[in-house]
Protein backbone atom coordinates (compact mmCIF):
# COMPACT_ATOMS: atom_id res chain seq x y z
CA UNK A 1 0.00 0.00 0.00
CA UNK A 2 1.62 2.83 -1.33
CA UNK A 3 1.51 6.93 1.27
CA UNK A 4 -1.59 8.25 -0.03
CA UNK A 5 -3.87 4.80 0.29
CA UNK A 6 -2.31 4.40 4.18
CA UNK A 7 -3.39 7.93 4.30
CA UNK A 8 -6.45 7.83 3.20
CA UNK A 9 -7.44 4.69 5.33
CA UNK A 10 -6.09 6.71 8.31
CA UNK A 11 -8.77 9.45 7.62
CA UNK A 12 -11.61 6.92 7.41
CA UNK A 13 -11.21 6.62 11.11
CA UNK A 14 -13.29 8.58 13.19
CA UNK A 15 -11.21 9.44 16.46
CA UNK A 16 -13.32 12.83 17.56
CA UNK A 17 -12.24 13.69 21.21
CA UNK A 18 -14.90 14.82 23.70
CA UNK A 19 -14.12 17.62 26.20
CA UNK A 20 -16.54 16.02 28.99
CA UNK A 21 -15.07 12.69 29.24
CA UNK A 22 -13.06 11.65 31.95
CA UNK A 23 -11.17 9.14 30.28
CA UNK A 24 -8.14 8.95 28.74
CA UNK A 25 -8.03 8.79 26.07
CA UNK A 26 -11.45 10.42 25.69
CA UNK A 27 -12.94 8.06 23.78
CA UNK A 28 -12.78 4.89 22.87
CA UNK A 29 -13.27 4.82 19.60
CA UNK A 30 -9.04 6.53 19.12
CA UNK A 31 -8.34 2.61 20.24
CA UNK A 32 -9.18 1.29 17.42
CA UNK A 33 -7.05 3.43 15.16
CA UNK A 34 -4.15 2.93 17.66
CA UNK A 35 -5.11 -1.23 17.26
CA UNK A 36 -4.75 -0.62 13.52
CA UNK A 37 -1.77 1.11 13.29
CA UNK A 38 -0.10 -1.24 15.74
CA UNK A 39 -1.07 -4.46 13.07
CA UNK A 40 0.39 -2.26 10.14
CA UNK A 41 3.86 -1.87 12.04
CA UNK A 42 3.72 -5.38 12.68
CA UNK A 43 3.18 -6.45 8.73
CA UNK A 44 6.30 -3.94 8.11
CA UNK A 45 8.14 -5.90 10.96
CA UNK A 46 8.52 -3.63 13.58
CA UNK A 47 7.78 -4.51 17.33
CA UNK A 48 4.95 -2.61 17.97
CA UNK A 49 2.01 -2.02 21.02
CA UNK A 50 -0.71 -0.04 22.15
CA UNK A 51 -0.74 0.80 25.68
CA UNK A 52 -3.99 1.38 27.67
CA UNK A 53 -3.94 5.09 27.11
CA UNK A 54 -3.92 4.84 23.76
CA UNK A 55 -0.06 5.71 23.09
CA UNK A 56 1.34 3.33 19.98
CA UNK A 57 5.03 2.24 20.61
CA UNK A 58 7.13 0.66 17.84
CA UNK A 59 10.82 -0.40 17.76
CA UNK A 60 12.66 -0.98 14.49
CA UNK A 61 16.21 -2.46 15.96
CA UNK A 62 19.24 -0.62 14.67
CA UNK A 63 21.44 -1.72 11.84
CA UNK A 64 24.01 -4.08 13.17
CA UNK A 65 26.70 -1.91 13.47
CA UNK A 66 25.20 1.01 14.51
CA UNK A 67 23.44 0.14 17.95
CA UNK A 68 24.84 2.78 19.37
CA UNK A 69 23.25 5.89 17.26
CA UNK A 70 21.40 7.78 18.63
CA UNK A 71 17.77 6.60 18.58
CA UNK A 72 14.75 8.71 16.70
CA UNK A 73 11.17 9.17 18.04
CA UNK A 74 8.01 10.41 16.36
CA UNK A 75 5.06 11.85 18.25
CA UNK A 76 1.75 12.57 16.40
CA UNK A 77 -1.66 13.33 17.68
CA UNK A 78 -4.48 10.61 16.30
CA UNK A 79 -7.23 12.43 17.58
CA UNK A 80 -9.03 14.84 16.21
CA UNK A 81 -10.94 17.94 17.89
CA UNK A 82 -14.44 17.77 19.73
CA UNK A 83 -15.35 21.31 17.76
CA UNK A 84 -14.91 19.22 14.19
CA UNK A 85 -16.48 16.05 13.32
CA UNK A 86 -14.47 12.81 12.93
CA UNK A 87 -16.81 10.27 11.24
CA UNK A 88 -17.73 10.60 7.42
CA UNK A 89 -14.02 12.62 6.14
CA UNK A 90 -14.19 13.44 2.80
CA UNK A 91 -10.69 13.98 1.71
CA UNK A 92 -9.77 15.25 -1.58
CA UNK A 93 -6.35 15.13 -3.16
CA UNK A 94 -5.53 18.34 -4.56
CA UNK A 95 -2.52 19.18 -6.33
CA UNK A 96 -0.75 22.87 -5.18
CA UNK A 97 -0.07 25.22 -8.04
CA UNK A 98 0.68 28.18 -5.49
CA UNK A 99 -2.53 29.56 -5.78
CA UNK A 100 -5.08 29.64 -3.16
CA UNK A 101 -6.98 26.28 -1.83
CA UNK A 102 -10.91 26.29 -1.97
CA UNK A 103 -11.29 24.37 0.65
CA UNK A 104 -15.70 24.69 0.31
CA UNK A 105 -18.00 27.89 0.16
CA UNK A 106 -16.88 29.75 3.14
CA UNK A 107 -13.17 29.11 3.39
CA UNK A 108 -10.51 29.03 1.55
CA UNK A 109 -6.58 28.19 2.53
CA UNK A 110 -4.35 31.06 1.05
CA UNK A 111 -1.02 30.63 -0.42
CA UNK A 112 1.81 30.63 1.79
CA UNK A 113 3.38 31.40 -1.69
CA UNK A 114 4.17 35.44 -2.19
CA UNK A 115 1.90 36.62 -4.95
CA UNK A 116 2.14 36.31 -8.68
CA UNK A 117 3.57 39.99 -10.46
CA UNK A 118 0.33 41.08 -12.49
Amino acid sequence: MDVLQRFLDYVSYDTQSAEDSDTFPSTAKQLALGDHLCDELREMGLEARRDEWGYVYALLPATPGYEGVTPLGFIAHMDTSPDAPGANARPRIVTFTGEDIVLNERRTLPSPLPASPA
